[in-house]
């Protein structure tokens, strides 16, 4: 019964040692449920609660957006010191996820973002004063925070111009079809002077091939024309267009066809 009964009790006494470090290292506080206004802070994260857990403390606020009925279309917070300055001190906070502008140090948040993770260095959390962790607000509402302890570091928090910050808010920012868009230009453009080059090079072609043929087939016939016009051998009595004499074969001939004639009329005598 005594081994029994001290299990039992090892038992429970297992239970609540991990309730508490369950407690310890994770926390969920609630915050705000309404709007606090613009540029206004709502309630804060006990400093106490922090120190709590020991060291860097990971943060991850649960937030709404409140689209403003008239105004600026921004959706910023900024972590504050409530009790003291509210410049904040974003540029000594960590975080993979998170975006800021680099003029105020504001979170900048998406249409429709439910989130936000940083992580809050052990040697910041021993600044706030004891009203602890508040966040400055701009149609967003702080809804809750789990707080942990962080187990790795991350990186600092990117900051943004002022028409980074507008993309983000739209979510525009890094959007990859534009990267593939200009990317596709150049192919394009590299196409046409290819085309070009083949159409030069076709008529260049055709230019060269014309003259060729015209200049090897107009030889031929003038070589060949005076083969068909040269006059053949004739006896008929012709007159020298140079001179109007008669040529020597002509006058052969005539003094022959005389020869005969005579002839042939002593015979008929």
């Amino acid at each position: 019964m005594n081994v029994k009964k001290f299990l039992c009790s090892l038992a429970a006494a297992a239970v609540a040692v991990s309730m508490m470090a369950v407690n310890a290292f994770a926390t969920t506080i609630d915050l705000d449920s309404e709007y606090p206004g613009i540029w206004k802070a709502g309630k804060c994260i006990p400093k106490a609660d922090l120190e709590a857990l020991g060291g860097d403390v990971k943060i991850v606020l649960t937030v709404e957006i409140k689209e403003p009925l008239v105004g600026e279309h921004l959706h910023h917070l900024r972590p504050i010191n409530h009790d003291a300055d509210w410049t904040g001190f974003t540029t000594s906070l960590q975080s993979d996820t998170a975006y800021a502008m680099e003029s105020d140090g504001n979170f900048v948040l998406a249409d429709g973002q439910t989130s936000v993770e940083f992580i809050i260095p052990a040697d910041v959390i021993s600044t706030l004063n004891d009203g602890g962790l508040g966040f400055m607000v701009c149609n967003v509402i702080v809804k809750s925070a789990d707080i942990t302890k962080a187990d790795a570091p991350q990186g600092a928090i990117k900051l943004l111009t002022a028409e980074e910050g507008e993309q983000v808010t739209v979510g525009t920012y890094g959007a990859e079809p534009a990267a593939e868009e200009t990317a596709a230009a150049p192919e394009e453009t590299t196409a046409a002077p290819a085309e070009a080059d083949d159409e030069a090079a076709a008529d260049d072609a055709e230019k060269d091939e014309a003259p060729v043929s015209e200049e090897t087939e107009a030889p031929a016939e003038e070589v060949a024309a005076p083969a068909e016009t040269e006059p053949a051998a004739d006896t008929a009595v012709t007159t020298s267009a140079a001179t109007g004499n008669v040529s020597a074969a002509a006058m052969i001939s005539v003094l022959a066809v005389a020869g005969v004639a005579a002839i042939a009329a002593k015979k008929r005598k």
